[in-house]
């Protein structure tokens, strides 16, 4: 009898001993748990918190519904299991996923400040861009850069500390392939059900229009998955869109030539009035020059978008075509097949011109050495072509007078090389500047000539530096319609900008102006348009607000060159909607605002379709070509 009670106690010994054992593995592997969901919510807030711009970088927390909260964990949920199931290390998971984080989010955060828009998989492809133009910005270490560092090491520590000693304890047992398949699956199943089944959570689309309005509601990760699917079918087809739809639009047939002017067509990095958004006063009138040009048409052009964008703007301007159907491509030359495209270039040729384009900074820039030649520009001018050029004020980037000059030089050499073949040959001068490029902090105050009149919360030195650059700007271009006052060929010179400065909506007048008036101001850049003859002669009746695409038609009517049908549909459009942009929405001609989304007009309706054919080389090629 005494041998079975020990016998006994020696089995509930056991049994209680299993016990604790099995309550401490439990109880670890909940740690465990709970140590990953840590740090993988302050992943999540690391990014999110780089997204906010111009606002409370916490303000996601007010704005994200939870589905879109707790997706986004899941998401690097089911990357840090991807992770896990190939490394086998949890240490070594939450080290990398924490590294990544914190870079991304540091990158997003000065992508924004500097760019205007958040880091995305499309905009991997502008890393060449993006690598030659940060040497000339001072990367300031912000709040919100150190709440991202101290976030960072938050979980470099749970990583090297926590995640090890779970490691030691082997929670999740020991390396297996049927772990490691386990983890795979359960990554693959949280993708599917948040991304890509029917019912998913984030919708199909979630960048409509406007990235400040998305990522603080969808969040940061939604978004760049949106994205990376957005890489496969990166033109937007118009709803209700097809070939025999397209055929049954009234377009006009193509206006013919009436002459052929020497056109110089300039599209001037980060020119704006800040006095679109914003009231204040200046000691120095900063666009003197060409507010008293005589016989000038001055008016502003709105482009694609907010504080960045130049190559969208490019892309308008060049081809006349809306990048609404681009919206979420980031760059156009990287999506769009530029081979021959029809654009002012293609049109200018048929009617005889010699086409040159010039830009002084990297060719590589948005694909710009492949671009330029495929569009068929005859003459193709980078950095290294240029002479003489100048930097102002100690600042990065050539000036715009250096940089006429060198048009002046190549517009003269193209003139020679015609005259010594006995032709009369007209010319087509492209060039886009780059003196105004940010950062805009970087001369020293004494270098200033312009100084505002205000507070601007920290961004006054920015303000007075910018805006002595748009003065030098205007006494360039002011400089160069001289010299085309005293030509002897007839010539018609375009000048626009590509966007505005990224600082300018933080200085915005918000309380005088509406968030949909913002969208427009924010993105209306001038335009001037002066020949050495009588432009009212054309009998074209220029808007003051216009869209950068519908700028080249206007150009080109005023100039007398042939026009191809699209153009001469352009012209008829604008009478009645003069702002067609990318973002959303049209307006008409008494100012009224109206959102794609809401229903369109049908002669909107047809430019897009028009505007999607000619993109995608659909339909009839004659209705985006000029037969002489």
């Amino acid at each position: 009898m005494a041998s079975m009670s020990l016998e006994g106690e020696e089995k509930v010994r056991t049994g209680t001993k299993l016990d604790d054992v099995e309550a401490k593995r439990v109880a670890r592997l909940v740690q465990c748990v709970a140590l990953i969901v840590s740090l993988l919510i302050l992943c999540w807030i690391q990014l999110d918190m780089s997204t906010q711009w111009g606002a409370d970088c916490f303000a996601f927390f007010q704005t994200m519904p939870v589905e879109f909260m707790v997706l986004s964990v899941f998401t690097l949920g089911a990357l840090f299991c991807s992770i896990y199931a190939i490394c086998g290390s949890l240490t070594a998971s939450g080290a990398i996923i924490s590294i990544m984080s914190t870079l991304i989010a540091i990158t997003n955060y000065y992508v924004i400040e500097f760019h205007g828009g958040p880091l995305s998989f499309l905009e991997l492809k502008n890393a060449a861009t993006a690598a030659n133009v940060m040497g000339s910005y001072t990367l300031e270490f912000t709040p919100v850069v150190s709440g991202i560092l101290t976030l960072g090491v938050i979980e470099l520590a749970i990583s090297f500390i926590g995640l090890r000693a779970m490691q030691k304890h082997a929670v999740f047992g020991k390396r297996s392939w049927k772990r490691s398949l386990g983890l795979l699956v359960a990554a693959a199943l949280i993708v599917f059900f948040g991304y890509a089944s029917p019912s998913a959570v984030k919708p199909a689309h979630v960048l409509i229009w406007n990235w400040t309005t998305a990522y603080p509601y969808y969040g940061y990760i939604p978004c760049t998955v949106d994205t990376l699917q957005t890489c496969f079918n990166l033109v937007e087809k118009p709803e209700g869109y097809s070939e025999g739809r397209l055929a049954e639009i009234d377009v006009p047939t193509q206006v013919s030539q009436t002459s052929t002017p020497d056109i110089v067509l300039i599209l001037n990095e980060t020119f704006y009035d800040l006095h679109q958004a914003s009231y204040f006063a200046t000691d120095v009138d900063y666009m003197k020059g060409i507010n008293s040009l005589d016989g000038a048409i001055t008016g502003y052009a709105v482009v694609p978008s907010i504080g960045g964008g130049t190559n969208k703007s490019e892309y308008e301007l060049l081809t006349g075509n809306s990048m609404a159907p681009l919206a979420q491509s980031g760059s156009p030359f990287f999506t769009v097949d530029m081979t021959d495209a029809p654009s002012l270039v293609t049109i200018l040729k048929a009617q005889g011109y010699e086409t040159t384009a010039c830009h002084p900074s990297n060719a590589v820039n948005y694909s710009r050495n492949a671009a330029y030649p495929a569009m068929g520009f005859d003459h193709v001018y980078f950095f290294d072509s240029f002479e003489d050029l100048e930097s102002p004020r100690d600042r990065w980037y050539e000036s715009d007078e250096s940089t006429y000059a060198n048009v002046i030089r190549w517009y003269e050499e193209n003139r020679v090389t015609a005259a010594e073949e006995g032709v009369d040959r007209p010319q087509f001068m492209y060039c886009l500047t780059i003196q105004n490029h940010g950062n805009w902090s970087s001369g020293d105050d004494s270098y200033d000539t312009v100084h505002a009149i205000g507070n601007f919360g920290g961004y006054n030195d920015d303000v007075n530096e910018y805006l002595t650059g748009i003065a030098e700007s205007d006494a360039a271009f002011v400089k160069l319609v001289d010299y085309f006052a005293h030509s002897d060929r007839p010539t018609i010179v375009c000048m626009a900008g590509d966007h505005s400065p990224s600082f300018a909506a933080n200085i915005a007048d918000t309380e005088t102006h509406s968030d949909d008036e913002l969208d427009l101001l924010l993105r209306a850049t001038p335009y001037v348009i002066w020949a050495n003859f009588d432009l009212t002669d054309s009998g074209v009746n220029v808007p003051e607000y216009m869209s950068i695409n519908h700028l080249t038609s206007t150009v080109a009517r005023l100039a007398g060159v042939g026009l191809s049908p699209y153009y001469a549909f352009q012209l008829e459009l604008m009478k009645t909607f003069p702002i067609v942009t990318a973002y959303g929405a049209y307006y008409d001609d008494e100012g009224n605002r109206y959102n794609y989304d809401d229903g369109c007009n049908a002669q909107v309706m047809d430019y897009r379709h028009l505007d999607y054919a000619n993109i995608m080389r659909e339909g009839d090629p004659a209705l985006f070509a000029y037969v002489p």
